[in-house]
């Protein structure tokens, strides 16, 4: 099987059950990049143990708080250009996620290394 570039994206508890995503998508080659979130810093869970597995991690703070502000969604660029895009998030993130057309995908930062 060949690689595959894979986004895995969670916020607030939704990030918890990206570990073992992830860990298991690296474990078989794959490239992988995680995008965690919360409302505030000090709702931002397993963040040193997600920037041991991924190739890049992104952090967001719906405030700004820590890392970079905005949602977790605002980092994609498209979800067209991903090849597999993992959403543990919310009804509302999955609806942002899945919306190439969403004016809220704006690049922030561009995945596609």
């Amino acid at each position: 099987m060949d690689s595959e570039k894979v986004i895995c994206i969670g916020s607030g508890v939704g990030a918890a059950k990206l570990y073992l995503i992830t860990e298991a998508l690296k474990g078989i080659s794959n490239t992988v990049c995680a995008i965690i979130g919360a409302r505030s810093k000090d709702l931002i869970i397993l963040e040193d143990a997600m920037s041991s597995i991924p190739d890049c991690v992104f952090i967001t703070t719906d405030e700004g708080t820590h890392a970079r502000k905005g949602f977790v969604t605002e980092p994609l660029e498209t979800p067209s250009t991903i090849p597999y895009l993992h959403n543990g998030g919310t009804g509302c993130q999955l609806q942002l996620a899945d919306n190439p057309q969403n004016p809220q995908l704006a690049s922030r930062w561009r995945l596609d290394k």
